[in-house]
């Protein structure tokens, strides 16, 4: 049955089994996040929830049966999250969720699910299983999320970087999530933001600076790294900015990635990504759609995020830190 995912709260508990998909992983994994909150609360967390992975569940099925017949250890229920679905459906996993007991709720996470995808199908259909899907959001949206966001922080901004901010994510809730911090700490001892400001702090496709150094290192081309990295830092871009850019460059990779998992060719998946890839990137993005797998990138992006956390957390020097990670643990060792 489908349900948006904006009004899911008053009647998630009503289902056994619910899929959370869409062409935005962001809003996916906020909507998986608030989905826990609500069935599970404050502690009991680290009790009742467990995360698999699909491609896992598919090789040894006995892993999703434990977990759903072993016993709440509280007396909420159980739950499941099973990430990354790929459009296989096997018919042993199909009899299980048609017949799921009522002490576990099951969350099924996946980004773009096809409409003759066969989970999507059996969940849009089946009466006590629900489907959400999360798509990017619209302009009026994204504009309440900025200010939500900022009036948290009591930072105002002006109404032209409002407007000039929000045209320029593309609607796409990670990157704005991830320029809004950026923005945030940027302005946090000043309390306002102009347009000026906005326009210095966020990424661009056209900034092509910074794009070609993240391909470079997504391609494995250490040869002009320090060069490249020394001409950001000269333009006051700092290291946290650089490593998002990265990760932002990957995680695009890892949408067309997922695409072309469920059935789409390369090109169609790179026509098909939001924000579209820059057509003098489109070589340079195929190469590397060739050499990394889906795994692969989710790795990449995981050290990233790793990466920012220790950039945060010590006192060292961040470019240190940020050339020692990149060259000896993310950077691919010989060229695409």
């Amino acid at each position: 049955m489908k349900i948006n995912y904006r009004n899911f709260e008053a009647s998630i508990k009503q289902f056994k089994s619910v899929l959370v998909y869409g062409n935005d992983y962001g809003v996916v994994s906020q909507t998986v996040d608030n989905i826990v909150s609500k069935l599970i609360t404050g502690e009991q967390t680290i009790f009742n929830f467990t995360s698999l992975q699909y491609n896992s569940i598919i090789k040894n099925p006995e892993s999703l049966y434990n977990e759903l017949n072993s016993p709440s250890l509280t007396k909420e229920k159980k739950v499941v999250l099973v990430n990354e679905v790929e459009k296989i459906l096997p018919a042993w996993l199909k009899d299980l969720l048609l017949d799921i007991n009522n002490d576990t709720f099951v969350i099924f996470k996946a980004s773009e699910l096809l409409p003759n995808v066969a989970i999507r199908k059996l969940f849009e259909t089946e009466k006590n299983l629900a489907v959400i899907a999360c798509y990017h959001d619209e302009y009026a949206i994204t504009k309440s999320i900025v200010e939500s966001k900022l009036k948290q922080h009591k930072i105002n901004i002006d109404k032209d970087a409002l407007d000039y901010l929000v045209a320029n994510v593309n609607f796409n809730r990670l990157v704005l999530l991830s320029e809004l911090d950026k923005l945030i700490l940027f302005a946090q001892n000043r309390g306002k933001i102009s347009l000026e400001d906005t326009k210095q702090l966020i990424s661009l496709s056209g900034n092509s600076s910074i794009d070609d150094f993240c391909f470079d290192i997504a391609l494995g081309n250490s040869v002009d790294f320090d060069l490249r990295l020394r001409q950001l830092l000269d333009t006051k871009t700092n290291i946290i900015a650089i490593i998002r850019s990265i990760a932002r460059c990957f995680q695009q990779l890892l949408k067309a990635q997922s695409l072309i998992k469920n059935g789409m060719t390369l090109e169609q998946a790179m026509q098909k990504i939001s924000p579209p890839v820059f057509f003098k990137y489109v070589p340079k993005f195929a190469g590397c759609l060739k050499h990394y797998s889906f795994n692969q990138l989710q790795d990449v992006i995981t050290a990233l995020t790793d990466l920012e956390l220790l950039c945060k957390s010590k006192n060292t020097d961040h470019k240190v830190l940020f050339e020692y990670m990149v060259l000896n643990k993310i950077m691919p060792k010989n060229d695409c």
